[in-house]
């Protein structure tokens, strides 16, 4: 026999439960279940409602379980290697910033690391025109950088530190 354990952050953040079931609209819900032999797995648990046919008949709801063991081992280890990455990126003593440009001309800035505001002065909002606040001198250069032919023809971005 399994025991559902359910973690609180696995709730459907602005509604309880009950509030969904009395509303008769679907519900979804995560949890960890612990196995007879202990194993521990992780399952989701959807309940959908059916349409009564009959006015006074009670609702019906269409359960479906899924073991998400697999995909949430997925999802904690890409939750874990983006918090290294921000970690790692945070160290870098200059700005990092990413630009895309595209096949129609444009181009936008797609990453750009804390440190900008420090080191610039500007905050984030303001760095997305990154263009507009290069020093007159270096406007030719800059781009000239941006405007390079890319290694294929397909939309491109650079990453400089």
């Amino acid at each position: 026999m399994a025991t559902f354990a359910p973690e609180p952050a696995d709730t459907a953040p602005d509604l309880p439960p009950t509030a969904s079931l009395n509303a008769k609209t679907a519900l979804q819900y995560e949890g960890r279940i612990t196995g007879s032999d202990s194993s521990a797995r992780w399952m989701r648990a959807k309940l959908q409602p059916s349409v009564p046919t009959e006015p006074h008949e009670p609702t019906r709801f269409l359960v479906l379980l899924e073991d998400i063991t697999t995909w949430k081992a997925e999802q904690l280890a890409t939750q874990a290697y983006q918090t290294q990455q921000r970690h790692l990126l945070a160290q870098v003593p200059g700005v990092l910033f990413q630009w895309r440009n595209n096949y129609d001309g444009t181009s936008h800035l797609t990453y750009l690391s804390d440190n900008a505001s420090k080191i610039f002065g500007y905050n984030p909002a303001q760095l997305a025109h990154l263009g507009e606040i290069i020093h007159p001198d270096d406007r030719a250069a800059w781009v000239k950088f941006w405007k390079r032919p890319p290694v294929s023809d397909r939309p491109h971005s650079r990453v400089v530190h």
